[in-house]
C-alpha cells in the first residue's frame, strides 16, 4: 500500500524535545458523529477530524483535553458539515464530499504526484502554538464565539515595520483604529513561541523582547508535559495559555500572559452604532438613540429601529 507524506499539525508536532510523527495510508478517511470522526497524533495530546459547532460539524484540530480546545479550523467560514459528509485522504490532498455529489479538495500543496506537502502552521486562523513563528504580514484573527470558531471581531498582524498591533477587522487599520501594539520597531518583524513557553518579538540580530518575560513558569513534576499556545480571544485580548499534560491522563489549563485589556478598551467591542460603557467597573455595550440591539451573526451589533 502506497504512503503519502502528510504535515498536519496533529501528525507532525513538537512538544518539547519530543516529536510525534504518523503516518496515514492514502484512501484513510472520516466522518463525523461515529467512531471514525478524528485522527490522534501519536502523543494523544492533539487530534484532528470533525468537531461539533452549532448544529453541524467543523473540520479542524483540537487540544485533547477535559474541554477540547480548538486551534486550527480549515475554511472557517464555510458551510457547517453534516453527517453525509467524508474527508478522504488522496495523492492530491485532502477532499471532503457529501454522498452523491462530486468532492472538493480541502487541502491540497501537491508539487508532485506522489507527495502532498502541507501543515496548518502556515494557516493560523486565532491561535499559535510552541515552535510556530508568526512572520510579517501574517495575522490572526479571532473567533465568533467560544463554540464558533468562524471569523470574529478582531485582528493582530505582525506589520511590515515589525510592530504587532491589534484591530477591530472592519477597520482601515490606521493608527487610530488600533486598541493594542508591541510599540517595536523592526526590519525582522516577527513573534515567536518557543515550546518553553516563552513569547517572544525578534528585535534585532541577537536581540529579542519576550512579552512574558517576567511570568515565572509553575513548578511541575518529572511526568507532567507542557505545550503552551497563544490566542487572540473572542474579547480582543491576545492570552497565552499554558497546557499541563500529567502522566495518569489528566490535564488542566492556565493562563499565562494577557494583554490584559479592559472590554471598554478594545475598540469595536460592542459592534455597529453601539458604545461601551464603564460605570464603576461594570462594562455594558449601549446603543445610540434609535438604535436597538440586534440578533444578529456578530454579537453587539445593532442596527436602526423601523419606522
Amino acid at each position: 500500500m502506497a504512503f503519502i507524506e502528510f504535515l498536519l499539525l496533529m501528525l507532525f508536532v513538537k512538544e518539547g524535545t519530543v516529536t510525534g510523527e504518523r503516518m496515514l495510508e492514502l484512501g484513510s478517511w472520516l466522518s463525523p458523529g461515529g467512531n471514525r470522526s478524528s485522527w490522534v497524533s501519536s502523543s494523544g495530546h492533539f487530534a484532528f477530524g470533525f468537531y461539533p459547532q452549532a448544529h453541524g460539524y467543523a473540520v479542524g484540530i483540537w487540544l485533547i483535553g477535559a474541554e477540547n480546545t480548538t486551534v486550527w479550523t480549515a475554511d472557517r467560514d464555510s458551510p457547517l458539515l453534516f453527517l453525509q459528509f467524508h474527508l478522504t485522504l488522496k495523492t492530491t490532498g485532502l477532499h471532503i464530499f457529501q454522498r452523491g455529489s462530486e468532492d472538493q479538495v480541502l487541502v491540497s500543496n501537491s508539487t508532485s504526484k506522489h507527495v502532498v506537502v502541507w501543515q496548518s502552521f502556515d494557516y493560523p486562523p486565532d491561535t499559535i502554538l510552541g515552535g510556530h513563528n508568526f512572520t510579517k504580514g501574517v495575522k490572526l484573527v479571532s473567533s465568533l464565539s467560544q463554540s464558533d470558531h468562524s471569523t470574529g471581531l478582531f485582528y493582530l498582524v505582525m506589520q511590515r515595520d515589525g510592530n504587532l498591533v491589534a484591530y477591530p477587522v472592519n477597520s482601515p487599520a490606521s493608527i487610530a483604529d488600533a486598541y493594542w501594539s508591541s510599540k517595536t520597531l523592526s526590519r525582522f518583524g516577527m513573534l515567536s513561541l518557543n515550546v518553553s513557553g516563552f513569547l517572544c518579538l525578534n528585535i534585532s540580530a541577537g536581540k529579542i523582547q519576550c512579552l512574558n518575560n517576567n511570568i515565572s513558569h509553575g513548578k511541575k513534576s518529572h511526568n507532567t508535559s507542557s505545550i503552551y499556545r497563544a490566542t487572540l480571544g473572542v474579547d480582543g485580548n491576545f492570552v497565552l495559555y499554558e497546557h499541563q499534560f500529567e502522566g495518569n491522563g489528566s490535564s488542566h489549563v492556565q493562563p499565562m500572559w494577557s494583554t490584559s485589556l479592559d472590554k471598554c478598551e478594545v475598540k469595536g467591542v460592542c459592534g455597529l452604532n453601539s458604545y461601551c460603557s464603564n460605570v464603576k467597573g461594570n462594562t455594558k455595550c449601549k446603543c445610540f438613540p434609535g438604535f436597538i440591539p440586534s440578533k444578529s451573526r456578530v454579537k453587539g451589533n445593532v442596527f436602526p429601529l423601523l419606522e
